[in-house]
């Protein structure tokens, strides 16, 4: 019995769904009835069911996922909220598409994922490249410096994308790149697919959103328990123009988004709201149970700590292996 689907309207749409009894009049691959041409077929297509015919119709008149996403926007403290099936990949497209016209120019870092590099091609927008800083004891690349960021500044980039946190849970100094930008009046689009759990425990870094960040892109089924393609958009309107911006996002979105994927954001913003700080808690234990286990086995610090890293620009959840320690 699910906790949460009385505060997650997408979640209870879906569960609903499947609880009553129906008969699909929807396209053929929608008809839950797969597993009469063959089981293992069955298994993996029967408990779909898309967004229009599932969890609302195809009018939208319910409001169901408006609902869901303006729970989303208040708890991650934005203007503006949308859910994608179509993962990170997606959401960082249509924020680069709706951020200027061809030729202008963006800093970006090296270390972006490569949806942010391929939206600049579709966009025609030019990247003005910030390398990272680089920790000399490890070879982990630990973020754009505030300097690194102003000797771009005369070539008056339209926006700053960040990927925040990185791979290996390394961090930028975020909030100062995020004041000098908006001193330029320049909006900052953040690439946090790995840190959908910030924010909601205080020993985790604060999400970008509350550091002052006008878009926050994250994938909830990282560190998220999510679907597959699962993925956030959070946005404000101070830099950003939200109309284009939904104008992208549906632009460059499925016509026919599959009803698991929105109703795991749903619930997985549910479970953040609900439980989010006790299961965060038990999940910062066990990690640090892990590594000290598996430390007492070396002389040598063999992995990534938040004390390798300045206050605040390492996610201390991540478990990352200096392989280097061991001679390899």
């Amino acid at each position: 019995m699910s906790e949460l689907r009385d505060s997650a309207p997408l979640l209870d749409a879906y569960l609903s769904y499947f609880e009553s009894e129906r008969l699909p009049f929807t396209i053929p691959g929608h008809k839950q009835r797969a597993s009469r041409l063959d089981a293992g077929l069955g298994a993996v297509v029967d408990s779909d069911t898309p967004l229009y015919g599932g969890l609302d119709e195809i009018k939208l008149t319910q409001g169901t996922l408006i609902k869901a996403e303006k729970l989303a926007a208040t708890l991650w403290g934005g203007d503006f909220a949308r859910f994608s099936t179509g993962g990170s990949t997606h959401v960082n497209q249509a924020v680069i598409l709706a951020l200027g016209k061809p030729g202008d120019k963006v800093a970006l870092s090296r270390t972006a994922h490569r949806s942010v590099l391929s939206a600049l091609v579709l966009a025609g927008l030019e990247p003005l490249w910030l390398s990272p800083d680089i920790d000399s004891a490890t070879g982990v690349p630990t973020g754009i410096s505030v300097s690194e960021f102003e000797k771009v500044l005369s070539e008056k980039p339209i926006a700053l994308l960040l990927t925040e946190p990185g791979y290996l849970g390394t961090l930028s100094d975020i909030a100062a790149l995020i004041t000098k930008a908006h001193e330029h009046s320049i909006p900052v689009v953040i690439d946090a697919a790995w840190g959908g759990h910030f924010g909601f425990h205080p020993e985790l870094p604060r999400h970008v959103i509350q550091l002052g960040a006008d878009a926050l892109i994250t994938s909830t089924h990282k560190a998220l328990p999510g679907y597959s393609a699962s993925a956030l958009l959070i946005a404000r309107g101070q830099y950003l123009n939200l109309d284009r911006l939904e104008q992208s996002f549906e632009t460059t979105h499925t016509t026919s988004p599959a009803g698991a994927p929105l109703a795991s954001i749903d619930g997985c913003r549910a479970l953040l709201q609900t439980r989010g700080e006790e299961l965060l808690s038990q999940l910062i234990s066990n990690v640090k149970d892990f590594k000290a286990l598996v430390q007492k086995e070396f002389s040598q610090e063999i992995f990534l700590n938040p004390a390798n890293f300045a206050a605040g620009r390492f996610d201390p959840v991540k478990v990352v292996l200096r392989a280097n320690q061991l001679g390899a």
